[in-house]
């Protein structure tokens, strides 16, 4: 005769079977979000296969405040100077921490089709090292280029002022001063960014350039480098920029942190001081929002198939317990009838 199903134990597993299913796709998803950002991982593109501690660290400007290229100079000796009283040493022919820092205007260019309004970065340091932004042609401009007139065209921008994308050696002209294309990248496409960002197109230019058509200040910096201690890169930063608000981009989607934004609901969205942060840094903000949540329905759901594995083991202590409790007479027993029988023996 077939013993009876238990339906009770059958929905209990089920149902366990069903929360360990989603709790797997919980994280599945939390993965795919927080690693979605090319914005977001320059500490683990620049630590490379050396190891070691790595940190990404962004300052951006409060409003009516912004840098100047000297300051970011000053900047850069006073981190070689904390990196090397803390013994050191960068590896030969490299660095120990790579920059950036960019500036936004607007301005009027014309190309071989049209004359546009576009969104201008003037950009410094290894802006598209912490920006790698696919290129559809040509090449990136970099701080060390020999000359600062090249510029860097988005997708957008480029189809609009000439129609096409392999441009590389072609003129735009800004204020009727020539300036030469090499390159022509993509937009973002992840989600985050399609929310961050409004679409309009874009022109990347030396920030020297940039400054000498509009005089615009420096409004965010950007640093990756080795971190020796937790919160090392970061103090460093805070100390030198006061007049901005400072990030920590290497861990703000750890588990811990986004667990943390979930206890801060609320005060969050709270701003102490007015600060435009730019999109990329909206769009992380926009991901740290998803992951709070994802992590939120996966602590959730966690509680159940917990509960189940501590009861488990709850019970098979008590089995195990009373077992030996039910034994404990007979290894007694036992024991005496051993001792008995070495002292006979003796």
């Amino acid at each position: 005769m077939k013993k009876p199903i238990n339906k009770k134990k059958l929905i209990r597993a089920a149902a366990f079977s069903l929360c360990v299913i989603l709790l797997v796709a919980g994280w599945i998803i939390y993965s795919g979000i927080s690693g979605s950002l090319i914005t977001q991982d320059a500490a683990d593109r620049f630590r490379g296969e050396t190891g070691g501690l790595f940190g990404q660290v962004s300052a951006f400007y409060k409003a009516g405040e912004s840098g100047t290229e000297d300051e970011i100079r000053s900047f850069r000796q006073k981190l070689s100077e904390e990196y090397v009283a803390a013994s050191l040493e960068a590896p030969a022919g490299g660095s120990l921490f790579k920059d950036c820092y960019s500036a936004e205007g607007r301005l009027s260019v014309r190309g071989d089709r049209a004359a546009v309004e576009l969104t201008a970065l003037g950009v410094g340091g290894d802006w598209f090292f912490f920006h790698p932004l696919k290129l559809i042609s040509g090449s990136y401009i970099n701080e060390t280029d020999l000359m600062s007139d090249g510029v860097v065209l988005d997708e957008e921008a480029a189809w609009r002022l000439f129609g096409g994308f392999d441009l590389a050696g072609l003129k735009v002209y800004i204020n009727d001063v020539p300036y030469v294309v090499v390159g022509v990248c993509e937009t973002e496409k992840d989600e985050a960014t399609k929310a961050a960002y409004s679409g309009e197109p874009r022109i990347f230019m030396h920030y020297s350039a940039l400054n000498a058509i509009s005089e615009t200040g420096i409004t965010e910096y950007e640093v990756a480098g080795a971190d020796p201690i937790g919160g090392f890169l970061k103090d460093i930063t805070g100390k030198s920029f006061e007049k901005a608000v400072i990030v920590e981009n290497s861990s703000r989607f750890e588990p811990g942190r986004i667990f943390k934004l979930i206890g801060d609901f609320g005060t969050r969205s709270m701003r102490k001081e007015a600060v435009a942060f730019p999109y990329w840094e909206n769009a992380a903000r926009y991901n740290e929002d998803r992951l709070a949540f994802v992590l939120l329905v996966i602590a959730i759901l966690g509680v159940y198939p917990a509960v189940c594995i501590i009861v488990t083991v709850v019970r098979l202590i008590g089995i195990g317990t009373g077992s030996l409790k039910k034994r404990l007479p007979d290894l007694k027993e036992k024991i005496s009838e051993r001792r008995y029988d070495r002292k006979a023996g003796r």
